[in-house]
């Protein structure tokens, strides 16, 4: 185990685990299960999870809600990286503000934590449980939304952080065959970005196209510009910007699965991605220059004609890599 069990007065927690800020994982479901398997000694990098996933591949809009880029909403992107991971999970629902066993979920949470293996909280974004305090007096947790993800804080309630739990049962005794997962999150990439719609969510290059329309229009009709407009405009292009950094790094670590003419595709595609994230969609100041800051709603945030030109034109010019990209994908699942 890379984590240590530390005692002091009536609080129990684990050393060695890390949080996250949304700014360096945007994907606090598959940031969740990395840190799991840190704990348990385990070479899965976030990386990884996010590109077997398929979201890394994923470009997914419903108008300008926050909620596009989560794995779990539309285009689902959590499968995969459940199956990679060697463990299996249990997981307990949480009514909100009521558990209906509370000593049992409780004492659930305290063999996971003793034996030195975290537990993920579910809610808009995951979390972790990294210790608990005696008597079922409270948890100590980790969670991007809280002191930006970096420091642990107490609650007295589950209810008040999350709909869920899961918790690590067993090891798996199946082999987990990472050539065909490797296979089919390309075959996903490919079917989502010319899959158009899913329930409400816009997905693909259809996506890209709805988005661009989006902001078009409320540059058109700024008086109609609301702080969810803001807000879902930030964090989707942010997602966007990192999942394909991830798409870029995915595609290289995966290619000792392959044979050189499969390798050179995906080589082209991981180039394409990550001019898409790196020189096309990337400020250099940061997103708070195009998109406002999404953290300070309630501070003045000046979004001008002239940046919501500046993010549409950049849009534009990244939508006929991502074109090319997928083709690279294409090609490579061909020559397989």
């Amino acid at each position: 185990m890379n984590t240590k069990i530390h005692y002091e007065g009536d609080k129990v927690w684990l050393e060695g685990i890390e949080g996250w800020s949304s700014s360096e994982k945007a994907s606090s479901v598959h940031a969740a299960l990395e840190a799991i398997m840190k704990a348990l000694e385990e070479d899965i990098s976030y990386d990884y999870l996010v590109g077997i996933s398929s979201l890394a591949f994923r470009m997914q809009i419903g108008e300008l809600c926050p909620s596009s880029p989560h794995p779990a909403c539309g285009y689902k992107c959590i499968e995969r990286a459940l199956q990679v991971i060697p463990w299996k999970f249990k997981g307990y629902g949480i009514e909100q503000n009521k558990i209906e066993n509370p000593i049992e979920i409780y004492e659930i949470i305290v063999q996971s934590i003793d034996k030195g293996i975290p537990v993920t909280t579910g809610e808009e974004d995951d979390g972790l449980i990294i210790g608990y305090q005696k008597d079922n007096k409270g948890f100590i947790c980790f969670h991007p939304w809280h002191h930006n993800g970096k420091k642990p804080f107490v609650v007295s309630s589950l209810a008040e952080i999350c709909w869920g739990i899961s918790i690590i049962t067993e090891r798996k005794t199946e082999k987990i065959d990472h050539r065909i997962l490797v296979i089919d999150s390309l075959k996903q990439a490919v079917r989502m970005a010319k899959k158009k719609k899913v329930k409400n969510y816009h997905v693909g290059f259809k996506a890209w196209e709805q988005y661009i329309k989006s902001l078009k229009k409320l540059n058109k009709n700024r008086q109609t510009i609301k702080d969810d407009d803001i807000l879902g405009n930030a964090w989707i292009y942010e997602c966007l910007i990192q999942y394909r950094d991830v798409a870029a790094n995915y595609l290289i670590l995966i290619e000792d699965h392959f044979d050189e003419m499969v390798k050179k595709h995906l080589r082209s595609a991981s180039v394409l991605y990550s001019q898409i994230s790196q020189d096309v969609l990337k400020y250099d100041n940061g997103l708070k220059e195009i998109t406002g800051d999404y953290n300070s709603l309630k501070e003045s945030v000046t979004w001008t004609k002239e940046t919501y030109q500046d993010q549409i034109k950049r849009l534009e010019n990244a939508l006929p890599l991502e074109v090319q990209a997928i083709n690279e994908i294409e090609k490579a699942l061909s020559s397989i």
